[in-house]
């Protein structure tokens, strides 16, 4: 039976310090390149979604092209949605 680590921990601290331990040395955070948290979570949801160089992303609307752009570029990918699963932009404020 496998043993669940802090690894597999989805509570939002344990996913921020993942991300902030796989920042590349010397990229400034999220707040240093935009001052907003948007930048944070789209960061750490780019990070989780294996996306190159997430930490350049700055807002949801890169976060949801580049995620649509890996999708594409996937066999039989659909590019249809956006990062939380509504079709072009719809239910999110």
């Amino acid at each position: 039976e496998a043993a669940l680590t802090e690894a597999d921990c989805q509570w939002f601290g344990n996913r921020q310090e993942r991300m902030y331990a796989a920042r590349p040395t010397g990229v400034p955070d999220p707040f240093q390149q935009s001052g907003d948290d948007e930048a944070e979570l789209a960061q750490i949801y780019a990070f989780e979604a294996g996306l190159a160089e997430w930490w350049l992303i700055l807002s949801y609307a890169e976060l949801d092209a580049r995620l649509d752009a890996a999708l594409a570029d996937e066999p039989g990918g659909d590019a249809g949605g956006d990062a939380y699963g509504a079709a072009d932009g719809e239910g999110r404020a």
